[in-house]
C-alpha cells in the first residue's frame, strides 16, 4: 500500500519540478496551456462514477450465471475503454510537459509509464489470488470484484494526476 503512495508523491514531485515553479524557471516564458487535459479532467470523474453505477445496476438485478455476466460484459469494456482514454490524455499531457518544460528533463512520461507498468503487475498479482480458488464457484465473482475495484481505483488515481496537471499548470 505504501509503494503506490510513494510513487504518486514521486510523480507529483516530478510534476511540480517540471512546471517551473521556481522564479528562475518562470523567466523562461509563460507556460503553455495543456488544453486536452483542461477539457477532459472533470469529465472523466463523472464517467468513472457512471461506470460504477452501471456495474451496480447489474449486481442489483439479482441474476446469476450467464445473464449476470452478459450484463457485466459491456460494463467491463466501458471501463477498459475509459482507462485507455484517460491514459492517452495523460500520456499526451506529460509528453507535452516533457517537451515544453526544460526543467522536466524529459522525465515525466517515463516516470508515468514505469508507474503504469508497476500497477499492471500489482493488479494482476492481487487478483490472481482469487484465481487460486478455481474449484470454488465464487472464485470468478471475487476475481471480477478485484479487477473492477482495482481498475476503478487506478482510474481515480490517473484522473487525479490530470487534475493536478491542470491545477499546477495554470
Amino acid at each position: 500500500m505504501i509503494a503506490p503512495i510513494i510513487t504518486r508523491l514521486g510523480l507529483l514531485f516530478t510534476l511540480c519540478f517540471a512546471l517551473n515553479l521556481s522564479a528562475t524557471a518562470q523567466s523562461i516564458g509563460p507556460a503553455q496551456p495543456i488544453l486536452p487535459v483542461q477539457s477532459k479532467a472533470s469529465g472523466f470523474a463523472a464517467e468513472i462514477e457512471k461506470n460504477s453505477a452501471n456495474r451496480q445496476a447489474c449486481l442489483d438485478l439479482g441474476v446469476e450465471g450467464a445473464a449476470f455476466w452478459q450484463c457485466l460484459e459491456p460494463v467491463y469494456k466501458e471501463q477498459d475503454q475509459l482507462l485507455n482514454r484517460i491514459w492517452a490524455v495523460l500520456k499526451r499531457a506529460t509528453e507535452q510537459l516533457d517537451t515544453n518544460k526544460p526543467s522536466s528533463n524529459g522525465t515525466m512520461y517515463p516516470a508515468l509509464l514505469a508507474e503504469q507498468r508497476a500497477w499492471l503487475q500489482y493488479r494482476d498479482q492481487a487478483c490472481d489470488f482469487y484465481q487460486s480458488f478455481k474449484a470454488r464457484l465464487w472464485s470468478r465473482d471475487l476475481s471480477e470484484h478485484c479487477l473492477f475495484n482495482t481498475t476503478k481505483a487506478r482510474l481515480t488515481t490517473l484522473n487525479a494526476y490530470l487534475e493536478d496537471i491542470v491545477r499546477f499548470s495554470q
